[in-house]
């Protein structure tokens, strides 16, 4: 299915046939797809065409936006800033692909109704002040997870293109941007 078909609707009466979280799962096969291609060097290299931070660091912070949006089914809140820096899934690849796989499971099992689920985002948007702590719902913060990991693409596709290595045509590519050039 592609991008251009999936839209999230938190209406239980849609009869369309498509998992709610299916681009977020493909975004995330991208990514394991193109970490395969990598070689250990090339996953940890840093300071490529003038891009802080290595693909395994760009991964990691994603993979904490997902973990932390997957958390707060449970509890109810979602913390953007709660990150693990530093920690071995940056330096190995093979630690990514198993995160990104459980990752695809738990995605695999939200349903419609969840879109809905109110939640409360907490979000430092001051270094000197508390974090910030708003209502949003599952949805909304279904898709800023996707648009994040998007723009996180964009950025690794720049390191794994200096490093020569091929990338798929729209990886790190919006889907409005997909539709656009294809329209």
């Amino acid at each position: 299915m592609s991008q251009k078909q999936l839209v999230l609707n938190a209406n239980e009466n849609d009869t369309r046939q498509f998992h709610v979280a299916s681009s977020l799962i493909d975004t995330l096969q991208q990514i394991a797809n193109l970490v395969n291609d990598l070689n250990d060097e090339s996953y940890v290299k840093t300071n490529v065409a003038s891009v802080e931070g290595s693909i395994g660091a760009h991964l990691r912070h994603c993979i904490d936006h997902f973990h932390s949006l997957i958390e707060s089914l449970d509890s109810g809140v979602m913390n953007y800033d709660a990150r693990d820096r530093g920690v071995p899934i940056e330096r190995n690849r093979l630690l990514a692909l198993k995160r990104i796989t459980e990752i695809q499971i738990a995605l695999s099992k939200i349903d419609h109704k969840t879109l809905s689920n109110n939640i409360t985002i907490s979000t430092m948007i001051d270094s000197s002040n508390p974090p910030l702590r708003v209502s949003s719902s599952f949805g909304r913060e279904l898709s800023f997870v996707l648009s994040h990991t998007i723009h996180h693409n964009a950025i690794i596709r720049v390191i794994a293109e200096n490093l020569g290595v091929r990338t798929l045509r729209y990886f790190g590519y919006a889907p409005s941007t997909i539709a656009f050039l294809e329209s």
